[in-house]
């Protein structure tokens, strides 16, 4: 076997156990965090929820978005996220909030609106992917169908 064709197979190895290693360490980070994850994921449903109480959609978005000025990390995002889909399923919706907010299986308008809301803002991409929030807060999923209205 020529040389080159070695080295090839020992770096293409090295990548796959490379890979392997890399899941394998994130399956155990989210196994030993599972507990952690879900009761911050609880208390921010709550607190989203007691936002609604005494505060339209409009708000919700306002507040996800200012948490994430405050907080941009990646499991933050992710919390924001489910702050704002929370909030705005359960606040009063201002009229008009849900008009142009796209179906989530609408993705080229889903990408095209995101953008648009968050270049309004003067914000980065990390906002296109929260304001995505707004479209299950419009359109939640119900448990017993498992589809969008």
């Amino acid at each position: 076997m020529k040389t080159w064709v070695k080295v090839v197979l020992i770096v293409g190895v090295g990548l796959v156990l490379s890979c392997g290693i890399g899941v394998l360490g994130v399956i155990h980070w989210f196994k030993t965090n599972r507990g952690a994850l879900e009761a911050t994921g609880e208390k921010t449903r709550a607190e989203a929820l007691a936002f609604a109480g005494t505060h339209d959609a409009q708000a919700c978005l306002d507040e996800a978005l200012r948490r994430l000025d405050e907080d941009p990390g990646f499991m933050a995002k992710v919390g924001h996220k489910i702050f704002l889909s929370t909030c705005v399923e359960h606040a009063e919706k201002p009229p008009g909030f849900c008009d142009e907010v796209p179906r989530k299986d609408e993705f080229m308008k889903t990408i095209s609106w995101s953008l648009a809301r968050c270049v309004r803002r003067a914000q980065n991409q990390d906002c296109s992917q929260l304001v995505q929030g707004v479209q299950e807060g419009c359109y939640p999923r119900h448990p017993s169908s498992g589809a969008a209205p």
